[in-house]
């Protein structure tokens, strides 16, 4: 969403939140991606982070994910979460504000961000996350729009970014 501040995310999520068409699409988005890029590659104990704005938008689609994958261990590490929820879960959403730095997660295989940000900051810590696995790709997506202005944006720029300190690969 745009404010007179420029781009919110967090907004954006709310209005998601509050269309259930447009809510609907938008896990359906996350559960093709959930689907083909982690769950059917899965192997035990590798691990997925889903990073979103908002507590409810992460407590919707754990409840989503639990629901239709009853043999995951999912949880979010949102507010006052346990921290070491993060080291027993095979799927973790969380928020940006909750997962701070030097966050360091044994057989972490995929992040899926799905907030679109401009600062390097930000940019190089979230996929920094993922740590090289013998035998094992490491992957993260980052989900944007062409739709709004502000995600293409972000989308050049992060590109930019981590064109120097990643692999890019198209789909």
């Amino acid at each position: 969403m745009q404010t007179h501040m420029g781009y919110s995310h967090p907004m954006f999520e709310q209005q998601i939140m509050m269309r259930p068409y447009m809510l609907k699409d938008y896990i359906d988005m996350i559960d093709y991606y959930f689907i083909n890029e982690y769950y059917v590659n899965r192997k035990p104990g590798q691990v997925l982070l889903i990073f979103v704005a908002r507590v409810n938008m992460a407590m919707y689609i754990k409840g989503f994910l639990k629901q239709k994958y009853p043999e995951l261990d999912i949880s979010t590490y949102v507010e006052d979460d346990e921290y070491d929820t993060i080291f027993k879960n095979d799927v973790i959403i969380y928020t940006h504000g909750s997962a701070g730095t030097a966050l360091d997660i044994p057989n972490l295989t995929r992040v899926f961000q799905t907030v679109p940000m401009m600062t390097k900051q930000g940019n190089v810590q979230n996929p920094g996350r993922l740590r090289n696995i013998e035998e094992e790709d490491v992957i993260y997506y980052y989900f944007y729009t062409n739709a709004i202005p502000a995600h293409k944006k972000y989308h050049f720029a992060r590109k930019h970014l981590l064109i120097s300190r990643t692999i890019v690969t198209g789909k």
